[in-house]
């Protein structure tokens, strides 16, 4: 009996201990999970144990039950120790990093209306309970207004009850130590939520010492776990208990944090681990409530972080972009409010229609969308200590025209203080190669200038040149390496190329241009030496430092495109080289072969004509002689040709004349260049030629005639309609022929292009108008010139023949060789006209006045596509195809005799007439 008793009283005691436990930790009991002050549950007293049992005994019992006095001041223990880790916690927190601190009172908010679309776009993301993202990376250049987005967020979201905690980094205001960012956000969800503050009581009670353990150690114990919503794997303690009445009391809605400025932390290690932390338990955790927002400049070390494939798959990446059409809107809707806002504050000063519209314009204008620009602008010209905001936005207006006094006011300061800033952390042994490379693209421009090719023309390896970068994400856009072959670097704002060109702004940081002028000549001297006729065996020529394999042919590409660019600057730079350097220059150039392959750049010879004409108005005049004797003469094949259309030739050419009154008499120039190697020099001051002295010994002139000869020339000079417009605006008009150089890949300039004269119909004999072309080429090559090719150009748009290809061979029979080095390229222009009527024109042509030249050997093409490319084609074909036919001398022969002609020259009389 008693035995039976004892196994009644164990199976009591068992039951009713596991019906405590339950009620200790049941998961949906309801009337308490929601209020923090009744958040644990009390066991029953000793009298509510036993109710309605009877028939036992029990003997020796001793009751642990908890009366409601002991379960109240453990209740009030266990509160009294959360004040007390809030306190801790406030110890150890920045409160001038939370959203509404003192020291942030006047932090930066974007204006009504600016960066709406982006901060809808954020907010709906922070709302949505569901979104897939936990994670959302705003980036951007410095100054752009990343801050202010993230303001407005905060704010807007706070009125949500969606907010959980912030920090704003600030370096120059001392808000940096990342090892208050995680008792800080902590801080502020304690204050937030009771429950998570009871955790927060629960792990000081337990670990006194939490709060000094590593950032992952706290991150993990404070932020992470405390939010985990799936307890299976976590034992039944109280702190699951405390974690799953939090998740209860959020009611499934998201709580959003921001980062702003992370980039401004002190420590890049501590940086890149703060999105590691973040990254992991979005991972791990993807139904927890926390939303992350991190606001940061697009550093190296961050974008490396969240360019993992990790965090890829959690994160949403927006890029605050500058000078879109967008934030340009935002710039001038700035610049507007505030004028207003300042008209307002001064309306006895200031006109209703203060300030002029073109004056804002110009303001928005150089903002180029870049809104902390903008805003540091109308702060300027409303400062309330100047008390003068006319004479502030003259001050402002003269800066920007860079007409102001040096040293004057300076509206932009803020700005330059954060340029200040970001190049003072490079340190001081990279700092003269990280000017180098901004001095580069700063005073050349970045056009052709990839980043691949920017490092081998400073002789820089892929290492060295991304780690003098590596500071200057911020305000420098560098491609990564995978791009570095395409995309050159770009300055995201002209402010910061203007702050390093200005002394009184940047200080230690200004380039120093005469310095770089002087290192882009002659370091593009070496580089040209590459691509000399007869390499020296004297110098010692640069290599490749950044490349593929040493045998990769993808070499010879990158080297063609650092000589190229190499010959645009090198010639630019000496110009602009201080005169105290001069006598550098005279060393290197005296050592310089001057005979490279010219025609590789022929697209570019200004720069090298503008080089030389220094070269003789300067005191190293005494390498360079001009020929004047030769002035009137074309040039020979000795010398090199260097050929490009001038603005102004007569003021171009007054350096070169013993007489400033002889001017007009010169089209262009012979000289010699007397280095360590000799060289001479034809410079021809425009591609259409008019006289001799515009024509060259090896030119290869290629006669266009009949209907479509304009449209096909214009075609080859890019110039579309130019010759063409000219005939229809002339075409009653007697006109000499027209001749004008075509760049050739092969051949440069040497490819002249000579139309006829345009008579209108009926005017003149169309005979009349090819034996004036005749003589005209004569007169300016000289009588024993050859002509390279006849294209006939048919246009079935015109049914007008101006003459039958047979005719034109005829005429030009005195320029032909007997091997008959000019071919004819009969070529049908299908401009403007469908294919079944080009089709049937074709046959007509080639069954009827073609039919004897294309049985001689004539060739036949067709210009369907009307493009540059195709046109060159044809040219190409006729140079092919030169000494390959019947000599013109048999084809005149086997033409019907009605077609014959004698070939002679036009008589005086027909001269005149022409």
């Amino acid at each position: 009996m008693m035995f039976s008793l004892l196994q009644l009283f164990t199976t009591v005691m068992i039951t009713l201990a596991w019906k405590l436990v339950k009620i200790y930790f049941h998961p949906h009991k309801e009337a308490e999970c929601r209020d923090p002050a009744r958040s644990l549950p009390a066991v029953n007293t000793q009298e509510d144990i036993f109710t309605n049992a009877h028939d036992f005994v029990i003997e020796n019992f001793i009751s642990f039950s908890q009366t409601e006095d002991a379960r109240k001041a453990e209740e009030y223990d266990r509160w009294r120790k959360a004040d007390d880790a809030v306190v801790k916690l406030l110890a150890r927190a920045m409160p001038g990093a939370m959203l509404h601190s003192e020291a942030r009172v006047y932090a930066p908010r974007c204006d009504e209306g600016t960066r709406q679309s982006l901060r809808n776009h954020i907010v709906e993301w922070g709302r949505n309970n569901g979104e897939i993202y936990p994670l959302l990376w705003l980036s951007g250049p410095a100054a752009v207004g990343k801050s202010a987005v993230a303001q407005n967020v905060a704010e807007e979201l706070k009125k949500a009850e969606l907010l959980g905690g912030v920090f704003f980094f600030s370096r120059p205001n001392n808000r940096d130590n990342p090892n208050v960012v995680i008792p800080t956000l902590v801080y502020q969800l304690a204050v937030l939520l009771p429950e998570y503050k009871l955790i927060i009581g629960q792990q000081f009670k337990d670990d006194p010492l939490i709060f000094d353990q590593s950032r992952r150690s706290q991150f993990e114990a404070l932020i992470s776990d405390p939010f985990l919503p799936d307890l299976s794997h976590r034992p039944l303690t109280l702190l699951s208990h405390l974690s799953e009445q939090l998740l209860m009391s959020l009611f499934h809605r998201p709580l959003l944090i921001v980062l702003d400025g992370l980039d401004e932390c002190k420590d890049r290690a501590a940086q890149r681990e703060f999105v590691e932390m973040i990254i992991h338990h979005a991972q791990r955790d993807r139904d927890s409530r926390l939303r992350w927002m991190i606001c940061s400049r697009p550093e190296p070390h961050l974008t490396s972080a969240f360019s993992s494939k990790d965090c890829q798959k959690i994160c949403l990446h927006t890029e605050l972009e500058v000078d879109d059409d967008e934030a340009r809107k935002d710039a001038l809707c700035i610049l507007r409010k505030g004028f207003a806002d300042i008209r307002e504050r001064y309306p006895d000063q200031l006109a209703s229609d203060w300030p002029h519209p073109g004056d804002i314009y110009f303001i928005a204008d150089r903002a180029s969308g870049h809104l902390g620009f903008a805003s540091f602008i109308i702060r300027f010209i409303g400062d309330e200590e100047y008390d003068n905001p006319s004479g502030q936005l003259e001050v402002c207006l003269k800066f920007l025209e860079h007409t102001g006094p040096s040293g004057h006011l300076n509206p932009l300061h803020p700005l330059d203080l954060l340029y200040t800033q970001i190049l003072s952390d490079i340190p001081k042994a990279t700092l003269p190669t990280t000017k180098r490379i901004l001095g580069l693209f700063t005073l050349y421009g970045n056009e052709g200038l990839t980043a691949l090719i920017h490092a081998n023309f400073l002789g820089l390896d892929q290492a060295a040149f991304y780690h003098s970068l590596q500071r200057l994400h911020s305000v420098v856009l560098v491609p990564p390496a995978s791009e570095a072959s395409t995309q050159p670097i770009r300055i995201y704002h002209a402010s910061f190329s203007d702050y390093l060109r200005d002394k009184t702004r940047s200080g230690e940081f200004v380039l120093d241009e005469g310095a770089i002028h002087l290192y882009v000549a002659t370091r593009g001297l070496e580089w040209l030496s590459h691509f000399c006729k007869e390499p020296s065996d004297r110098r010692t020529l640069p290599k490749l430092a950044w490349s593929e394999d040493i045998t990769s042919p993808q070499n010879e590409s990158i080297l063609d495109s650092v000589g190229e660019f190499a010959f645009t600057h090198c010639w630019r730079a000496f110009p602009r080289v201080p005169k105290s350097f001069l006598s550098i220059l005279i060393e290197v150039l005296k050592d310089f072969d001057f005979n490279v392959t010219y025609s590789k750049w022929e697209d570019k010879a200004k720069e090298f004509a503008y080089f030389i004409r220094w070269l003789v108005s300067s005191d190293a005049k005494t390498f360079a002689s001009v020929d004047h004797e030769h002035s009137e003469k074309p040039g020979t094949k000795d010398e090199i040709g260097i050929i490009w259309d001038e603005g102004d030739p007569h003021t171009f050419v007054k350096p070169f004349l013993t007489d400033a009154g002889c001017t007009d008499c010169y089209l262009s120039i012979h000289l010699r260049l007397r280095t360590r190697t000799k060289a001479s020099f034809h410079l021809v001051l425009s591609t259409d030629i008019e006289e001799k002295c515009q024509a060259r010994e090896d030119d290869i002139v290629i006669v266009t005639t009949e209907s479509g000869e304009s449209y096909f020339t214009d075609l080859l000079i890019r110039e579309v309609f130019h010759h063409a417009l000219q005939f229809v605006r002339y075409y009653t008009v007697v006109r000499d022929p027209c001749a004008v150089r075509a760049v050739h890949p092969e051949y440069g300039r040497r490819i002249v292009l000579v139309t006829p004269p345009e008579f209108g119909y009926g005017i003149k004999s169309d005979k009349v108008a090819l034996s004036h072309t005749r003589n005209w080429l004569e007169n300016i090559y000289g009588n024993n010139f050859k002509i390279g090719g006849i294209i006939y150009v048919h246009s079935f748009t015109n049914s007008h023949t101006i003459a039958s290809p047979s005719d034109v061979l005829q005429a030009f029979d005195g320029l032909c060789s007997d091997l008959a080095a000019a071919c004819m390229l009969l070529v049908m222009n299908e401009w403007k006209i469908d294919l079944i009527s080009a089709d049937e024109w074709e046959v007509q042509l080639k069954e009827g006045p073609w039919k004897d030249l294309i049985a001689h050997g004539a060739c036949v093409h067709r210009l369907a596509g009307s493009t540059e490319e195709e046109a060159w084609c044809i040219v190409n074909r006729l140079l092919e195809t030169a000494n390959t036919r019947e000599s013109l001398k048999d084809v005149l022969e086997h033409l019907p005799p009605a077609k014959k002609s004698n070939g002679t020259r036009l008589t005086e009389e027909e001269s005149r007439g022409v």
